[in-house]
């Protein structure tokens, strides 16, 4: 690893390390520690029952976006190839670890990594557009009396956004390539119906990945008094988790859930405590999960 690789990591690391301090430094420990050791671990099947339904709708995106550039790979392919991959995309910046897998292994089947790259990121591209409705829906509905942080908090995405394509099409080798998964893209424009399923499809994801935050809430035998709050706001947890920063939002997540998630009649601990059970049982899952793709693999 190169020095300026070995200092960017370094600097992700720290900054996750300063945001998990923040979002700690004013809240009692000692209050969190007592709901997370009380989490009732009954609640766990159905969170890994959630994580796989997702998982099962990520790979019906895929095998929906393959088709219309003439890739049919099985359904049961690219849902085990998902399985896989579900360690890049929960524990590397921007989940960047679970693209390259699924684009590497969908390119091993005979697709091409270029018919690869336009599915992931054409997929990707319109869970994106989602998240940012489901952003200004926050913005508009539930954000009405703290305009003054949440145009700040906006002007930080924006300059993100912009520096992030600013920094990307300043180099000429990615650049091109780009272009060219764009120009690929235009294959869409003549199948409206395909990108109204995964538009549907992708609501879905949406749909399950926010009953986990309430399944965790549950399982500290919290009552959420705003449920509907956890699905607008779970777009702005997606955009974050995009962040090439930190690693799978850690950090940037907790901090923006305290923002976000202030007015659910929920104190900040019982908030980072249904987080912190978010996280681990989020890491039991893919432990489990990808464990038994595995093994199902070899016994074949």
């Amino acid at each position: 690893m190169s020095i300026g690789k070995s200092l960017l990591l370094l600097v992700k690391v720290g900054l996750l390390a300063g945001l998990i301090l923040l979002a700690l430094a004013t809240q009692d420990v000692k209050q969190i520690w007592e709901l997370v050791s009380e989490v009732d671990l009954r609640y766990l099947p159905i969170f890994i029952l959630l994580n796989l339904g997702t998982v099962a709708l990520a790979s019906s995106n895929l095998y929906i976006l393959l088709r219309p550039l003439g890739q049919k790979l099985p359904w049961k392919r690219l849902f085990y190839f998902d399985l896989l991959s579900l360690a890049g995309s929960y524990y590397t910046p921007g989940g960047v670890g679970g693209v390259a897998t699924v684009m590497y292994l969908i390119s091993r089947e005979g697709a091409g990594l270029k018919d690869a790259a336009v599915a992931v990121f054409m997929d990707k591209g319109i869970t994106l557009v989602i998240a940012l409705l489901s952003l200004c829906t926050y913005f508009v509905f539930f954000a009405h009396t703290r305009a003054d942080i949440e145009w700040q908090l906006i002007g930080v995405i924006a300059i993100f956004l912009a520096g992030f394509s600013l920094a990307v099409f300043m180099s000429g080798w990615l650049r091109e390539r780009l272009l060219k998964i764009i120009d690929r893209m235009r294959c869409y424009s003549g199948h409206a119906p395909v990108l109204g399923m995964n538009l549907a499809v992708t609501l879905g994801i949406f749909g399950l990945s926010a009953l986990q935050y309430l399944v965790a809430f549950q399982a500290l035998g919290l009552r959420v008094e705003e449920p509907l709050l956890i699905f607008i706001s779970y777009g702005v947890l997606i955009i974050i988790n995009y962040l090439p920063i930190a690693f799978g939002g850690i950090g940037l997540g907790e901090v923006s859930a305290l923002f976000l998630w202030s007015e659910m009649g929920l104190t900040s601990e019982q908030i980072l405590a249904a987080l912190l059970i978010v996280r681990l049982f989020t890491l039991l899952a893919t432990i489990l999960l990808v464990g038994g793709a595995l093994l199902a693999r070899l016994r074949h």
